[in-house]
């Protein structure tokens, strides 16, 4: 049986190469449907998530493989004075506090990337809608003055600053990097009120749209998947406040588990038309043939699209899944979807308006 060091690098790096495999798909597909000069704010910040991620992961690896989870927490005042300064264990502790804090900036900096790249992919779908516009920039100001906030809480919380990693005297629980009360609640209360509002941007988007219930509740969990991350995030806070003995430990793990799905929840809605078609094709299920209804190009080309593109309110269609994860930019025009796809754009078989699937 594999001991838990061993489990946890396994475990580390086997979500780090979902993470990248899951970031490749999400960048293949989107170059493939609109080529690679055509990919947008939500693509490039997923990319920039890789990187940080991969970052996220080492740092654990450090704390919790090479350190043994080992900080400046959990020993007692005799423990403290008895350490040598020039004893192994000493440095590896500084190292393991020194690694924890920069893992926790990492922590939160992949957490709002996630959610930046998700907010643009919803200005991607309301481009056209002028009323969504002004919630975005709200968003994205929100996001950029939360994570001010959380890194100076990450960075001010322990004063002096080298108290961070001090082992004798006790800094105190503010100075323990993993488990740092100031740290842990102001990140996971910032992390609940800004997913909290990216959920609520697609919301009236996809309830307005010409859907039967049961699709429609299906695009509502698809889009909010994000908000998974919220119990997720609770779920760390409270282990960690549970197990003590092992806290800088599970900080770490639970870093990347965290941040291992709030990656995956992201880009499901760009994957899931891809997934959807790829079971569908191993289970040999042919297509519905859907009702149609004519969208005109740019270029004043009729494309059929399905009935169903249509908004009660004449906006935006929830329902045009399959191409606006991918492409598109769909306005209502009267009766008929309108897209600003050139003439001549290749498209994949996944959000080719000629060759519209079912949602």
């Amino acid at each position: 049986m594999a001991s838990p060091l061993v489990s946890s690098a396994v475990e580390e790096f086997v979500l780090l190469g979902i993470i990248i495999a899951d970031i490749t798909l999400r960048i293949h597909l989107r170059a493939r449907a609109v080529g690679w000069k055509r990919l947008t704010s939500d693509d490039y910040l997923m990319i920039l998530v890789a990187p940080v991620y991969s970052a996220l992961t080492a740092s654990a690896h450090v704390v919790v493989v090479k350190c043994k989870g080992q900080a400046n927490d959990n020993m007692t005042a005799k423990q403290r004075a008895s350490l040598d300064p020039a004893s192994k264990e000493y440095s590896i502790r500084t190292i393991a506090s020194k690694f924890e804090l920069i893992q926790r900036v990492l922590y939160f900096t992949t957490l709002w990337l996630t959610k930046a790249s998700m907010l643009a992919f919803c200005r991607r779908l309301t481009e056209r809608l002028s009323n969504y516009r002004s919630r975005e920039h709200i968003g994205f100001a929100i996001l950029g003055a939360t994570w001010i906030a959380d890194f100076l809480i990450a960075m001010l919380n322990c004063r002096p600053f080298h108290k961070n990693w001090q082992i004798n005297p006790d800094p105190g629980a503010a100075c323990y990097p993993a488990t740092s009360p100031y740290s842990a609640y102001g990140t996971l209360s910032l992390n609940i009120l800004t997913s909290l509002y990216i959920f609520l941007i697609p919301l009236p988007l996809v309830w307005m749209a010409s859907l039967r219930l049961w699709k429609k509740m299906g695009l509502i969990m698809l889009v909010s998947a994000n908000c998974f991350v919220i119990a997720i995030s609770i779920l760390r806070g409270y282990l960690i406040s549970l197990d003590t003995i092992s806290a800088t430990r599970q900080a770490s793990l639970w870093s990347v588990r965290v941040c291992f799905v709030a990656v995956m929840t992201t880009n499901l809605p760009l994957l899931f038309p891809f997934m959807r078609r790829l079971l569908v094709s191993l289970c040999g299920k042919p297509a519905r043939p859907q009702p149609q209804m004519q969208a005109t190009t740019r270029f004043g080309e009729t494309v059929p699209t399905n009935e169903n593109a249509r908004l009660n309110s004449g906006c935006y269609t929830a329902c045009c899944l399959d191409t606006w994860v991918f492409d598109s930019r769909f306005v209502s025009n009267g009766n008929a979807c309108t897209t600003n796809a050139r003439d001549d754009e290749r498209h994949d078989g996944y959000c080719n308006c000629r060759n519209r699937m079912s949602v």
